[in-house]
């Protein structure tokens, strides 16, 4: 009975935050207020630059036990789930509800001699063109005070740096290497000046069979090389950058009112139920307050840091009306070179909601930089989810439904300055270079 008090009177909280009073809506956007948590402001990362042309830090890896040593989630304390959850479950699903190892990366920044928290998002690293990045990293997924076997494959891991073209052999980027419990492994990346282009990038393991397993955990992190407005130098500076890791996790509380990592649940998890079987996070928090000033511009990274899921986004009010227009694709995929950006409005057309070729989808792995302005009438507005569970834009009813994942509070003073405008880059000079040698290739059946 605790439990379930503690479960309303947060819930409570939430939904008050997130909905003000007396407000209406329409039925199928979906705030998560079944589920406990407590609304807060958006996290910032924590950051570690590089000094002096290099990055160099040592990186631990833990795993969480069920009753002690958690990882932190955002704001959660999260322990590795076993058995259920106190979600009941029924027909298909009552047997994928297993529990799943909760697993964090904990840096220490050689150059400032400062260590970070223990969590997810892990720690960002910030790194220029022709720089190196090295790391030392530790196995310590197994260890004394959770009582994991270290013989268990599930431990056994890497470190990969996706969306580097580092050399992959040897300590590069080699995902082939089996970092196993207790060892230390030195992986270290040149950044190179052109294939390297500025861009946001992520770190995570890469050991084949277990990796799924491991990210969904919380081993995951991003890599920012450069600024994102290298290409824009005159507006460098002048706006504020966000960074923002989403994931979709099943975090559940157990009979203690613990949270735990639990196996995604899809099948029949739509509508206002869906938080009994999966959760979508930024930065590990449920529903974050996200503030701008009317007609203000910030920088947003934005990276699925997940091993399953895709979200669509749409910007708009608690009535689907009045969609944020100005928004622009400056980069995708770490790549910010030779871009044309994409000038759009995040909107819930049912066209948008269904074209999985839109640059605006972010699929599993994917990264993308925005220049969002905030529209000139303050007011209450929410970043949303039209995708839905897993990766499917569609459920068993055929309703299309908006899953909130921020509230976006447009308040303060009144920016007059015209929001920016991003011109296209000119093409690589490779296009218009003249051949040195030329070849013809013959194919024949």
């Amino acid at each position: 009975m605790k439990n379930l008090l503690t479960r309303a009177v947060l819930t409570t909280l939430a939904f008050a935050a997130s909905h003000g009073t007396g407000w209406a809506q329409v039925s199928n956007v979906i705030f998560p207020t079944n589920y406990p948590y407590t609304q807060t402001d958006l996290l910032t990362m924590d950051v570690i630059k590089s000094t002096n042309g290099v990055l160099e830090a040592s990186v631990n890896m833990f795993t969480a036990g069920t009753n002690s040593s958690p990882i932190t989630y955002g704001t959660d304390l999260v322990y590795t789930g076993t058995g259920s959850s106190n979600v009941t479950t029924t027909g298909s699903n009552s047997t994928t509800n297993a529990g799943m190892y909760a697993m964090a990366y904990q840096f220490n920044d050689y150059a400032s001699g400062r260590s970070y928290q223990t969590g997810f998002p892990g720690t960002m690293l910030q790194i220029k063109p022709g720089e190196t990045l090295k790391l030392h990293v530790y196995n310590w997924l197994a260890n004394s005070s959770t009582n994991n076997d270290p013989n268990d494959p599930v431990f056994i891991s890497n470190f990969h740096y996706h969306g580097s073209h580092a050399p992959d052999l040897s300590q590069g980027d080699n995902v082939y290497i089996e970092h196993k419990v207790g060892e230390v492994n030195q992986s270290i990346f040149p950044i190179s000046q052109y294939e390297n282009s500025v861009g946001l990038n992520w770190y995570h393991p890469h050991q084949h069979e277990v990796s799924k397993t491991q990210v969904q955990g919380g081993l995951a992190g991003l890599i920012m090389v450069g600024d994102p407005l290298d290409p824009w130098p005159l507006f460098k500076g002048k706006f504020k950058e966000v960074n923002m890791a989403f994931t979709e996790v099943n975090l559940q509380t157990n009979a203690d009112g613990k949270f735990q990592f639990f196996q995604l649940q899809t099948g029949d998890k739509y509508g206002p139920n869906y938080t009994q079987g999966w959760q979508k996070r930024i930065n590990g928090q449920m529903n974050p307050i996200i503030t701008m000033a009317p007609g203000e511009t910030q920088i947003w990274n934005w990276c699925m840091a997940s091993a399953r899921g895709a979200i669509m986004p749409v910007i708009a009010d608690i009535n689907l009306s009045n969609s944020w227009s100005n928004c622009t694709i400056l980069a995708r995929d770490g790549n910010s070179a030779f871009v044309h950006p994409y000038l759009g409005t995040l909107s819930n057309s049912a066209v948008r909601m269904q074209d999985i070729s839109s640059q605006a989808l972010l699929g599993t792995g994917n990264r993308t930089t925005w220049a969002i302005t905030a529209p000139t009438n303050p007011g209450t507005y929410y970043l949303m989810d039209g995708w839905g569970g897993e990766e499917s834009p569609n459920n068993a009813g055929g309703t299309n439904y908006f899953y909130v994942l921020a509230t976006i509070n447009v308040t303060g003073t009144k920016v007059t300055t015209p929001s920016p405008f991003f011109f296209p880059q000119p093409p690589d000079a490779l296009w218009s270079a003249k051949p040195d040698v030329y070849r013809t290739f013959t194919l024949e059946q």
